[in-house]
């Protein structure tokens, strides 16, 4: 077989030609050699091929990173709320007298409220006492000035009944006389109180006193008269609270 059929086989690097004692040289070229990519190594006791080997999981963040990330969500929640408004000195200067004067306001408002209770209370027992004098007074104006000539005695132990210690002996005084009138006319008279009502006492206003202004009628008979003699009468009645009753202390014509 000739050199020319003789299939060619294949130079393996440094192999030197036939007849030639020098390896033949790679021709130069400018374009630097590709580096191959370096398999990781595996386990010496590991049996499982390349197939085998699962790829890596993408590591989480670490501490410092989610510290970070918070601070970031911090301060991006306060760049969102609304700036705070804080009063200057001079804005100071004005609310902080105006507390003071409205919590001051309050206060004396209260007291006035409580104040005022009390003076409504106080006034109205005293107006309370006032009323109840002159209902006495009333009814007194017609015990003391109705009477019958065959009933004195009588008369004026019920006339005094209501009379204070004092006014009761003013009136003893004048009994003698009307005991020796009556009788020779046979006089009879009867009273009936029309009004009776308060006068206007000012600060001189008390639970225990009462100056009353009682009008009343007295229907009058006599032995030498058939029909009754009406007269009109007005009278200012002092009227003292004595033990819880009201009494007369004195009687002043009008």
């Amino acid at each position: 077989m000739s050199e020319a059929q003789r299939p060619q086989r294949r130079r393996i690097a440094g192999e030197t030609r036939p007849g030639t004692g020098a390896p033949a040289r790679r021709p130069a070229t400018s374009a630097p050699r590709p580096t191959r990519p370096v398999a990781p190594a595996r386990p010496a006791s590991s049996g499982a091929g390349p197939a085998d080997v699962a790829p890596s999981e993408p590591a989480g963040p670490t501490r410092s990173e989610r510290r970070a990330e918070k601070r970031a969500r911090r301060e991006e929640s306060k760049a969102a709320r609304p700036p705070r408004r804080r009063l200057s000195r001079a804005a100071l200067r004005v609310v902080v007298p105006l507390t003071v004067l409205a919590l001051v306001a309050l206060g004396l408002g209260a007291w006035a409220a409580v104040d005022g209770y009390d003076r409504w209370q106080g006034d109205d027992d005293v107006a309370s006492a006032q009323r109840q004098a002159a209902a006495a007074a009333g009814t007194a104006m017609e015990t003391v000035f109705s009477y019958r000539f065959d009933e004195l005695e009588q008369h004026e132990q019920d006339a005094t009944a209501l009379m204070t210690d004092g006014f009761a002996e003013q009136f003893d005084s004048i009994a003698p006389a009307l005991d020796e009138l009556a009788p020779q006319r046979q006089v009879q008279v009867r009273t009936v109180t029309r009004s009776a009502a308060p006068r206007e006492c000012g600060d001189e206003c008390a639970d225990d006193r009462a100056s009353v202004l009682v009008f009343f009628d007295q229907a009058r008979v006599t032995a030498d008269t058939q029909e009754p003699t009406v007269f009109g009468n007005r009278v200012v009645v002092s009227m003292k609270r004595v033990d819880g009753r009201w009494l007369v202390d004195d009687i002043r014509a009008l």
